[in-house]
């Protein structure tokens, strides 16, 4: 009878994961297909090829790009507003990101004309009036045109409840229970409850089950944590800190010196010193810093909070000063004079030291030039996106544009101009140079 009941409960078991099974493949075969009908008829529109990203957990198109001179009519006057265009590519081609009817997203905020005349139109997925955790689509516009499309979203949410069985005064008990337990805090603010489909791997690229939530965030000086409690069963689904703790920035001032890390003239949420060389260190590291906690989820150049220290007015000896150079030295930030006021420059560095905590490439032949471009590539990124410097398309691409006197060194869109090479096959590029001191330019 034991053996009878263990077989009739496997069998029972079995057919259960079954009946789970086939509706997931079948939503994910569903899916598939909605993208690529999608695609063919973006590439019909735009008489072209148009290259699609699928996430690996959801099906559902992440990232959509068009060559520039084939992007994908929105069927919408160009004379109307940027939401109006950006609406009408989703009530055409939504289906590749899952969006099927005009009220599973709200428009959150349009940016542009840019430099470039770009415009750029983001929205958030919503279920019934829901806002989706983590969901949204942006669209870039040039005209009626749509160039690009950047998105992560949900699939399949017909099936999740919108009303609450946890009453809202019950997830703030729960969320204060976090506070106490984990943060040691028992009078932080808490927030009005308010509810949001939640779907933990959205934010970590992973599977997992999708809950209706109350989100709750807990402030007072030193706290700002993030809360969602599931509205139908009261657990805590996840919570963490938005106060970014491992921005620790050091500043020092070699004094024309070679000893580091000198003296100490500015630490984290000090004021500011009166000498651009040292204040443009502390914002622009700081900048850094968070475009890779924000973009990638990166804690720091070794992902685990390093402090970021910065040596200005630093010169290797007296008749090499003032030092017209700047280096990551495996543990911080050296600028010659001047070099720190550059964004693009003290972004560059940061990333040598990203690169040497992940990729760990040498510097040294190909190895060293991609260290070098990843450097550039990212410098270059939160020069762009920092909202600070010189960012006129005239320097576009090109690095260290805002150095005192000095002015640009390396130009991306044409490497030969200042003499660096593209490409191993071009005359700049040289193995031995006598020159060459090992410094990162």
């Amino acid at each position: 009878m034991i053996w009878l009941r263990l077989s009739t409960c496997l069998s029972i078991l079995i057919s259960l994961l079954c009946l789970i099974a086939v509706p997931s493949i079948a939503h994910a075969q569903q899916t598939d297909t909605a993208v690529q009908e999608a695609r063919q008829r973006m590439e019909s529109a735009a008489g072209g090829t148009v290259a699609i990203t699928q996430s690996s957990v959801t099906g559902l198109a992440t990232f959509v790009a068009t060559p520039p001179e084939r992007p994908i009519p929105s069927y919408v006057s160009p004379t109307a507003s940027p939401e109006e265009r950006a609406s009408g590519f989703l009530e055409t081609y939504g289906n590749a990101f899952g969006i099927t009817a005009r009220d599973q997203v709200q428009m959150q905020r349009v940016q542009g004309p840019d430099e470039v005349g770009m415009e750029h139109v983001r929205y958030r997925q919503v279920h019934r009036g829901v806002p989706v955790t983590g969901g949204e689509i942006i669209v870039h516009l040039r005209g009626a045109d749509v160039t690009a499309v950047t998105a992560k979203t949900l699939p399949n949410l017909d099936a999740v409840e919108t009303t609450p069985t946890v009453a809202p005064e019950t997830a703030l008990a729960a969320a204060q229970g976090v506070l106490v337990k984990h943060l040691k805090v028992t009078d932080a603010k808490l927030s009005t409850p308010r509810l949001e489909i939640f779907n933990r791997g959205l934010l970590e690229g992973r599977e997992q089950p999708t809950r209706l939530a109350w989100f709750i965030e807990a402030t007072k000086t030193d706290v700002r944590e993030f809360i969602w409690i599931d509205a139908q069963r009261g657990a805590v689904l996840l919570h963490f800190s938005q106060i970014t703790d491992a921005k620790t920035r050091s500043i020092y001032d070699a004094n024309d010196g070679s000893t580091l890390p000198g003296t100490l003239v500015r630490s984290e949420g000090g004021p500011v010193t009166g000498d651009p060389d040292a204040d443009k260190a502390y914002d622009y590291s700081g900048d850094t810093y968070d475009y890779f906690f924000t973009q990638h989820g990166r804690d720091s150049y070794d992902g685990a909070g390093a402090p970021l220290k910065s040596t200005t007015h630093y010169c290797p000896s007296s008749s090499d000063c003032p030092y017209q150079n700047a280096f990551w030295n495996g543990t911080q930030m050296v600028y010659g004079e001047g070099f720190s006021a550059a964004d693009d420059v003290d972004a560059h560095e940061l990333t040598h030291a990203v690169t040497e905590r992940t990729a760990s490439l040498v510097y040294y032949m190909q190895s060293g030039a991609l260290n070098e471009s990843f450097s550039d590539i990212f410098g270059e990124t939160v020069d762009l996106t920092n909202g600070s410097g010189t960012d006129t398309p005239a320097v576009r691409w090109k690095l260290g544009e805002d150095i005192p006197v000095f002015g640009a060194i390396r130009d991306m869109m044409n490497p030969n101009l200042f003499g660096d090479p593209g490409k191993v096959s071009d005359t700049q590029f040289i193995c031995n140079d006598p020159n060459y001191d090992g410094r990162i330019s």
